[in-house]
């Protein structure tokens, strides 16, 4: 369940750090005995250009997690944006939500550049519980007009459901995963 409601986190890690290498994750139920899924996942993260991750999803706390993708650099230069402030987005339960915002820029000579996306995420003039489908969607629609690739495709998704696959695959086995995962 924590795994499933991080989609657009793990697609994020894997649009900003490209192809995985190598997993290893553990989950478990801390806090809803009556499911039979996870509430609480974490895991290590070896990508192909060799930037390492950890990823931590839960939804077991009181208050909720904070949604964030923070990247550190090897330079020790820093970039994140808050997605989410306090609890997940939940379909057709939550009726608004605060808009992301930076929250972390330490590139040497851009440090000053937070304060003012800082301002501008804050007065965002739209409403974030449509926007990002709104764009999507004029996008894909744009794709098939104009005959391209639309900016979100399948290969994307299904890159998703692999980081899934590989998390719970990990935690039976016991061991780490390799990309790609062979077919079964």
């Amino acid at each position: 369940m924590a795994v499933r409601q991080a989609p657009h986190y793990l697609d994020l890690l894997s649009w900003f750090l490209g192809p995985i290498v190598e997993l290893h994750a553990f989950w478990d139920n801390y806090n809803h005995p009556n499911i039979e899924v996870d509430d609480t996942v974490v895991a290590a993260v070896r990508f192909q250009n060799g930037a390492m991750t950890s990823i931590i999803l839960s939804n077991s706390q009181r208050p909720g997690f904070y949604g964030k993708i923070h990247l550190h650099g090897s330079s020790g230069a820093s970039v994140g944006a808050e997605t989410d402030s306090g609890s997940p987005f939940i379909s057709g339960v939550t009726e608004k939500m605060a808009h992301p915002f930076n929250d972390i820029w330490t590139v040497p000579g851009e440090d000053h550049l937070l304060a003012n996306w800082t301002t501008e995420d804050r007065s965002r003039p739209w409403n974030v519980m449509t926007h990002y489908n709104e764009v999507q969607l004029a996008d894909f629609l744009s794709a098939v007009i104009e005959d391209r690739e639309p900016a979100v495709d399948g290969a994307a998704g299904r890159r998703v459901g692999e980081i899934f696959t590989a998390i719970y695959q990990s935690q039976r086995d016991r061991k780490p995963v390799r990309f790609p995962l062979k077919s079964t």
